[in-house]
């Protein structure tokens, strides 16, 4: 059976065959036609540890068919499974295996180029990505621009999964409940559409929130209907999400054991599929289980191993989960110029001025402990002038100051 990718190339072969009868193009355009089937015949990933060196060959064709405006077969290339075995589509796997510089590049090249059934596709992946990123607001934008389009042509599934992202966003952006509704409205339409896949996303989200708003049982009850959803569709995917989610859930009823167990699966099947997300935020998950076991040694590794993969794939919630953690736990254990460098970090990824003030009260034990005097003096000022410009007469407020001019007199 021919496979996708030789089905491009001999559209791309045929049409330089053409050319030399009836020539059309340029001297540069055929030269991006050449180096794209180069590219696409002559590439061959050398052993590399990078996911990204499998698919290399088809994403630099993909960059020279846009050079020379081919959006059709651009589309083709990178719409398609990468190999007859598989389902998942290159510009899925891109955004599995955490690399969503490459993936936005290829929404917003063909972003309004092909037809607005593909343009549902980019603007819910640029969406995702960037919630991934850290950028909430950007996400809502895309996924509000995907739900309206959804609307326009009719497309229910579309619709269904805009919903969704629209709640992640705004879950994102800190508004649970709002998420909640959204949730809701995605299960309903996906039963609706009979999309048992959406279906089981949609369940997970709902899962998630719940546990956040502290809804436990009901939680548990959404994230069971997903893994027998995934487990019905054969979804690793989505069996790996909610092994990790039913894991969180079971580690804030004091269920570590089996917390303990759910999160190592999870990891398990996030390395099998070569999700780097699922892995990035089960090996978070896995730390704080060790965490609440008491077990500091191997928390720091787990939340060490989130760091590499987040700082890796741009996760700004995995970076920042597992920089809070390591200072702590570096504090806790002594580690006074390891904690240091995190809690620095650390106060560039915090805005509230309640986890402002607190870090800074380590940082300024850590000095202290160093025997850096005059550093800790200069924190516990500042500890004191952020106390001041909090609003007056409340308990943080007062504690905040109180605790700074206690620091500052202990060390007079």
């Amino acid at each position: 059976m021919v496979n996708h990718k030789q089905r491009i190339l001999d559209t791309l072969k045929a049409r330089l065959v053409h050319e030399k009868s009836q020539p059309s193009l340029k001297r540069s355009q055929r030269a991006q036609y050449v180096a794209a089937i180069n590219w696409l015949c002559r590439y061959a990933p050398k052993q590399s540890l990078k996911n990204i060196d499998q698919v290399k060959g088809e994403l630099e064709a993909f960059y020279h068919l846009c050079a020379v405006s081919d959006w059709t077969c651009a589309h083709q290339l990178v719409f398609a499974p990468t190999t007859d075995s598989e389902t998942e589509e290159l510009h899925e796997r891109l955004f599995n295996w955490g690399y969503y510089r490459e993936q936005q590049q290829l929404y917003t090249s063909l972003l309004h180029k092909i037809d607005r059934e593909v343009d549902l596709v980019c603007l819910n992946g640029l969406g995702s990505l960037h919630d991934v990123l850290g950028d909430a607001l950007q996400a809502l934008n895309y996924h509000q621009q995907s739900l309206a389009l959804a609307q326009t042509v009719g497309n229910a599934q579309a619709e269904a999964t805009a919903l969704g992202n629209l709640g992640n966003a705004y879950l994102s952006l800190g508004h649970p409940e709002r998420s909640l509704k959204l949730y809701q409205q995605h299960l309903e339409k996906a039963r609706i559409a009979g999309n048992r896949r959406s279906v089981g996303i949609a369940l997970g989200n709902l899962g998630n929130v719940y546990r956040i708003l502290e809804d436990y049982e009901r939680a548990i009850d959404c994230i069971q209907q997903r893994l027998a959803v995934a487990r019905e569709v054969r979804d690793r995917h989505g069996e790996g999400d909610a092994y990790g989610n039913l894991g969180s859930v079971y580690a804030l009823q004091g269920r570590l054991e089996e917390a303990l167990l759910l999160q190592q699966q999870a990891i398990a099947i996030a390395q099998e599929i070569g999700n780097r997300l699922g892995e990035c935020r089960a090996y978070g998950n896995l730390g704080l289980v060790h965490q609440a076991f008491g077990d500091q040694i191997r928390a720091i590794e787990c939340f060490k191993s989130t760091l590499k993969i987040a700082r890796a794939i741009e996760d700004q919630e995995g970076q920042r989960l597992a920089i809070l953690q390591l200072g702590t736990l570096c504090q806790q254990l002594d580690r006074y110029e390891a904690a240091i460098e995190y809690q620095q970090q650390a106060l560039g990824w915090v805005s509230d001025p309640i986890r402002t003030g607190s870090l800074m009260l380590n940082l300024g034990t850590a000095y202290r402990e160093l025997g850096q005097i005059s550093e800790a003096i200069a924190l516990y000022k500042k500890l004191v002038a952020m106390a001041g410009q909090m609003s007056n007469d409340t308990l943080e407020q007062r504690s905040f100051k109180m605790l700074g001019y206690y620091c500052l007199a202990a060390m007079a």
